[in-house]
């Protein structure tokens, strides 16, 4: 559905959203290594879904429906699409992208995600700061300033970069200096502060020293810093504009509080607020139904084995009431191929396992106990699967009712201009989404 562009028809389309959330919350509401230890892989709608072939599969999240199918689930499937929002698309042309001296591509130092990410914010910028008559950007979390180089470099435009990680504005500095050209370095400066609550006033009063018509953007912002990068927009008058790419709505603190008060609509269901949990935060920031669709049949039982292996490790665990201290920092990268017998292999050497007494268990022993374990599982790969593809129905919808939120709180403020836009390709980059605001 087309984004809701006024207060009340924001209102009306919470209303529906939370309705639906109600009915299916069992979707998301567990932990993925936890999906063993409730009843969410036994609905029978999942008998249903088992039948069909991995291509049938893929198409689930984009309508794909069968007649025969219960009518609860066939509707789920339809509300689903029709409650996502629809976004429009920025026409990004490879043809006439900006242009960019080759030094400061620098390819080596970005993955190919990276690149097209950068590379399509820019572009945007670069012509709506064009179209908008304005000379300043403020970059919150520039990192190592990629996306800063490449507006100097195709623009007139001065940057201030707002990074908390003084080692990383320390190597966008080297960086800046080996690869822009010397007349454009005065064009960028940093402020080495974390945007947050018991900050915004510091960052506040730094951007207001600037008398240029100035734009805040920030790549990928994570859960608070997007809120906080929100009210200081609001708060700076010569700040006329925001593009503003969300990301990781679920790193916020892990406590209802926190969650709550990063939402807008907790003012309007307070009741209801245990819908919007830890869970579906995470949800909203997983892969998109455009990436689902391109899964093969061998990439289904990859993730299939990767997140029934980590959950029959937790059922286990359980069932003995043991408790796992990590002895190493990496968590298991489960390989293609990759079997039972490996996989708990690598797992007991990074992990010592505790009994109640607190007392280390042989590993021999349990590995044996984890052999005998697997076969009574090992069959709901494909079923693993099938569930997923109900998260990925979920997922559009779930990042829409937060875009929403996002969009509405601007709302309140009667500005001109409040949109959401597909910047990236969301196959390529799933957080393709801009939040593009003026005063």
């Amino acid at each position: 559905m087309k984004i809701p562009n006024n207060l009340l028809e924001m209102d009306v389309y919470f209303d529906k959203v939370i309705k639906l959330l109600e009915e299916w919350q069992w979707i998301y509401e567990d932990r993925a290594t936890d999906i063993l230890l409730s009843d969410t892989l036994n609905s029978h709608f999942l008998d249903f879904l088992e039948r069909l072939d991995y291509n049938e599969l893929n198409q689930l999240p984009n309508g794909f429906i069968k007649e025969e199918w219960p009518e609860k689930l066939k509707n789920f499937i339809k509300d689903c699409n029709e409650l996502s929002l629809i976004y429009e698309t920025y026409p990004y042309d490879e043809t006439s992208q900006i242009k960019i001296p080759t030094k400061v591509k620098s390819k080596k130092y970005l993955s190919a995600k990276k690149e097209h990410e950068i590379y399509r914010l820019a572009d945007y910028v670069v012509k709506y700061c064009n179209d908008n008559n304005i000379t300043r950007v403020y970059d919150i979390g520039s990192g190592l300033g990629y996306i800063d180089r490449l507006l100097i470099s195709c623009s007139d435009l001065s940057i201030v970069g707002i990074e908390s990680d003084k080692s990383k504005i320390e190597t966008a500095i080297k960086l800046d200096n080996s690869l822009l050209e010397k007349d454009k370095l005065g064009n960028i400066t940093y402020l080495g502060v974390r945007l947050e609550t018991f900050t915004i006033e510091k960052v506040f009063r730094h951007i207001k020293q600037y008398e240029d018509n100035g734009c805040i953007i920030g790549l990928h912002a994570c859960a608070d810093l997007t809120v906080d990068t929100l009210k200081l927009f609001l708060l700076l008058e010569k700040v006329k504009s925001l593009v503003l790419m969300p990301c990781c709505y679920h790193k916020v603190q892990d406590n209802e509080s926190a969650i709550i008060s990063s939402l807008l609509i907790s003012k309007l269901y307070p009741n209801k607020m245990k819908l919007i949990n830890s869970t579906f935060l995470r949800l909203a920031c997983e892969s998109t139904k455009e990436r689902w669709l391109t899964q093969t049949e061998h990439a289904h039982n990859y993730h299939g084995f990767s997140v029934l292996a980590r959950a029959v490790v937790q059922s286990y665990m359980n069932y003995k009431n043991y408790k796992a201290k990590r002895s190493k920092n990496n968590c298991i990268t489960a390989q293609h191929n990759m079997q039972w017998p490996q996989y708990i292999k690598i797992w007991l050497k990074r992990n010592d396992i505790l009994n109640e007494l607190n007392e280390v268990v042989n590993s021999d022993t349990l590995e044996t106990e984890l052999l005998e374990y697997w076969p009574k599982y090992k069959h709901l790969i494909k079923r693993i699967e099938c569930f997923t593809s109900l998260q990925v129905c979920l997922q559009s919808l779930a990042e829409s009712l937060l875009m929403a939120d996002k969009l509405c709180y601007l709302l309140q403020y009667a500005l001109k201009n409040v949109n959401a836009i597909r910047i990236t390709d969301p196959a390529i980059s799933p957080r393709s989404l801009a939040i593009v605001a003026s005063k």
